[in-house]
């Protein structure tokens, strides 16, 4: 505050809004210019603080997401370890999980590598994961089909579907699934042409299950009896020992 008034009620009533300096005038350029740098200096570390904090706040958030896919895949694909269940993003979870029942929706993308090498695709019509998800997570939020979204790798995802446990043979659930199978078909190939088989498993009443219901789905991708022609070959083992193959490779 820069003011002519020099009674010390107004000083202590600038003290008690936080104000940095109370200036009575006449003053100098000097020391008018010293309280400034002295305030901008103040606000430009108040300003790094809190980019510090939010990136701080955006690593955890993104460790957070890591950590709970990471999980979620270790659950579908049977390797889960029962310490990380301490974690309360994981309780919380799994408090919810007890009172429904679970099922797997495999997507196996069929057309990624062609947008990676075709030289006419620019880099504007190259889908982002993040984008993929929140297209396909709009499409079960308008059907109202609780979810989780698991990154098994670059070709492969899955989505972890919650019901109500009270179901009586799954019939219509089943059915729903269905449709919201399709429309993702759809929806994908209509907005990037990207090709995707999408395999259902079968409903689990215990999350601890899940398992089965993912190597149901993605063995249906596999043999061609999911909702896009997709044929193979030859024996087929466990997506899960495809999984440790690779893990093993790598």
């Amino acid at each position: 505050i820069l003011s002519g008034y020099s009674d010390f009620e107004y000083a202590r009533k600038a003290l008690r809004l936080s104000v940095q300096d109370y200036l009575s005038k006449p003053i100098t350029i000097e020391s008018l210019k010293k309280v400034l740098i002295q305030v901008t200096s103040r606000l430009a570390e108040e300003q790094k603080e809190q980019v510090e904090r939010e990136r701080s706040e955006t690593e955890r958030v993104l460790s957070l997401d890591y950590a709970m896919n990471e999980w979620l895949k270790s659950l579908m694909l049977r390797d889960f370890a029962d310490d990380i269940l301490s974690l309360e993003g994981m309780r919380n979870k799994i408090a919810q999980w007890e009172n429904e029942s679970h099922m797997v929706l495999g997507i196996q993308f069929e057309s990624l590598e062609v947008h990676v090498v075709d030289e006419t695709v620019t880099c504007d019509t190259i889908p982002m994961p993040t984008t993929i998800r929140e297209e396909i997570f709009s499409i079960l939020n308008t059907a109202s089909i609780a979810h989780d979204y698991v990154v098994i790798n670059s070709r492969q995802h899955a989505l972890l579907l919650h019901f109500p446990q009270q179901l009586s043979d799954g019939t219509n659930e089943m059915k729903a699934v269905q449709r919201v199978s399709k429309e993702i078909e759809n929806r994908l190939f209509q907005m990037w042409e990207l090709r995707v088989s999408i395999g259902m498993g079968s409903i689990q009443s215990d999350w601890r299950a899940t398992h089965v219901s993912f190597e149901q789905a993605f063995s249906s991708i596999l043999n061609g009896n999911g909702y896009s022609e997709v044929h193979h070959s030859g024996k087929l083992r466990s997506i899960r020992f495809y999984h440790q193959l690779a893990q093993a490779i790598r």
